[in-house]
């Protein structure tokens, strides 16, 4: 063939690197990755140290430094004699676990939660509106009802700080600083906590009182400093320190309401305690005068309605002639019915006002200012006009009037005092905190200094009506739980209709001793019978207590 004379040979050819080559480039690859890490790392070394070596070196130490806020000491909470009621007691707790110190709240007498009041963990909004100079932070314990929350800018007191060193693992190595708290400043009330331990306790160990609603209130007359402050049923204030959940449950779910302060905070007709303050407004307007008399008929017919005297209707007897002294001692509705009338509401309504009804009292806590009806009042809100029996109601403490047991109490203590209205004092009169600051004198100044403000009534008619009270508890009086009772006392008796057909709310008011009065007494039971039977009994058993005490 054409193409025999050739043949094939295999070619030789080869297109790999040498080993020369190959080492030269994986060395050249080998220092080029070098030199990019180098780079990389000279550029993430520079920006640790100079660019962002400030915000790590401030991350580090936190995470090496703790601090830890050092809770002050809340002031304490001191009765008139000394006696410790709150004081904040140090908490154990591991420290290297624990951003912060905590105290805890003891309350050591469980009678008085409605005047001491509670505190609990504060709250955003009580963050937001906090306009006391130390403020509050998180987690912090603000007062929330009576002493605690009135001076709770003086009780927190100031916080300090600690700075600690840790370790990795959150051991202390060293304390660095260490800022001390300012502890807040105690306060001193007004209250005798252990006579108001003692009145608890026989209340609430008694068959008769137990399952009643009460408010009792004890005032010095003479400076208006509060002795007694009892509201029961009550709760237990360590509840809400401890946040005992199912209890705070049960409280405000409990049907007797022991979270409401029966004392300051709800009104009741007061009955015939009242009828004091009309007769000092019908001497005082002259339309009655010492000697005048008016015959107890038993009952007074006013159109349809007829209008009756409480010794009628329950014995079917009557007081015959009666002056405005034996109107006070028997307590006689007729007098007052036709008393009142004679006076018009308008004059009755100028003496209610006088004596302090319809507003409230400054003690300094939440307040209920009750009602004084009118015949404005009337149409406005009942929507109709004022007639005769209003009047002849108003002037026996009944109808639409409402006060609280600490509005008749501050009332009552006129005819104790010598006719003065005295605004209740919550510390004890002029004990001051120890501190320099003016704003802080200035605050305590006023709640614990008297202020009397002397009424405009004759010292013939006070004298009057004072010595009326004295034979209310005098044989012949109504107030026969104490006809036998010394020191000698004033008294009056109260027994006012409740809503419904339940029993009527129970009042008593008495002062002793009665030349030189030191403690007056205001007892309130709720819809459980005559003020003589019921309250009057309650208010002996007190005065018991206080004066076995004095001797």
């Amino acid at each position: 063939m054409f193409f025999e004379g050739f043949s094939r040979k295999k070619a030789d050819l080869s297109f790999g690197l040498s080993e020369e080559w190959m080492y030269l480039i994986s060395l050249t690859f080998l220092f080029l990755i070098t030199g990019v890490l180098l780079v990389v790392f000279v550029i993430r070394l520079f920006s640790l140290t100079v660019v962002y070596g400030d915000y790590y070196k401030r991350l580090s130490d936190e995470n090496r430094i703790r601090e830890i806020v050092v809770e002050s000491q809340r002031g304490r909470i001191t009765d008139r004699k000394g006696f410790v009621i709150a004081e904040n007691i140090p908490a154990k707790i591991d420290e290297q676990r624990k951003k912060r110190f905590f105290s805890r709240r003891k309350y050591r007498y469980s009678s008085a939660p409605h005047f001491i009041g509670y505190v609990s963990e504060a709250d955003d909004k009580d963050l937001k509106n906090d306009l006391c100079l130390n403020r509050l932070q998180m987690q912090d314990r603000v007062g929330r009802m009576g002493v605690e929350k009135v001076f709770d800018c003086l009780l927190r007191g100031r916080h300090g700080k600690q700075l600690l060193e840790v370790d990795s693992v959150e051991r202390v190595q060293r304390r660095i600083a260490f800022e001390d708290p300012e502890p807040g400043m105690d306060i001193t009330v007004s209250l005798d906590i252990q006579w108001q331990e003692n009145l608890h306790k026989f209340i609430t160990s008694s068959a008769e009182y137990r399952d009643k609603k009460i408010a009792v209130v004890g005032l010095d007359p003479r400076s208006g400093e509060v002795l007694l402050y009892l509201s029961y049923p009550d709760f237990d204030a360590q509840m809400f320190v401890d946040k005992r959940s199912k209890d705070i449950s049960m409280l405000f779910n409990n049907e007797k309401k022991p979270f409401l302060d029966r004392v300051a905070n709800a009104s009741y007709p007061p009955g015939s305690v009242f009828k004091m303050a009309v007769a000092i407004a019908a001497l005082e307007e002259k339309v009655v005068d010492p000697d005048t008399l008016i015959e107890d008929t038993g009952q007074v017919k006013l159109g349809p309605r007829v209008f009756s005297n409480w010794l009628f209707t329950k014995y079917g007897r009557t007081d015959g002639l009666v002056d405005i002294s034996k109107a006070i001692q028997r307590s006689n509705d007729i007098f007052f019915y036709k008393t009142g009338e004679r006076l018009g509401v308008r004059k009755l309504k100028k003496w209610i006002y006088e004596f302090g009804f319809g507003q409230i009292t400054g003690v300094g806590f939440s307040e209920d200012k009750g009602i004084v009806p009118s015949d404005f009042w009337k149409r406005e809100v009942i929507g109709e006009r004022w007639f005769t029996g209003d009047t002849y109601n108003l002037s026996i403490g009944q109808g639409y009037l409402l006060a609280t047991p600490l509005q008749v109490a501050q009332y009552s203590a006129v005819f104790a005092n010598g006719g003065r209205l005295c605004r209740p004092l919550i510390l004890k009169a002029d004990s001051l905190p120890d501190s320099s600051a003016d704003w802080v004198k200035s605050f305590i100044l006023r709640y614990n200094s008297p202020s009397c403000r002397k009424l405009n009534i004759k010292e013939e008619n006070l004298k009057l009506v004072r010595e009326a009270m004295r034979l209310a508890c005098k044989p012949g009086g109504t107030g026969a739980p104490f006809f036998e009772f010394e020191p000698e006392v004033g008294c009056k008796t109260g027994t006012a209709e409740s809503y419904g057909d339940k029993a009527p709310h129970a009042w008593f008011v008495v002062f002793a001793p009665f030349d030189e009065p030191e403690v007056l007494l205001t007892v309130l039971v709720e819809k459980s019978g005559e003020g003589s039977q019921v309250a009057a009994p309650l208010a002996k058993k007190a005065l018991e207590f206080y004066f076995q005490r004095q001797e």
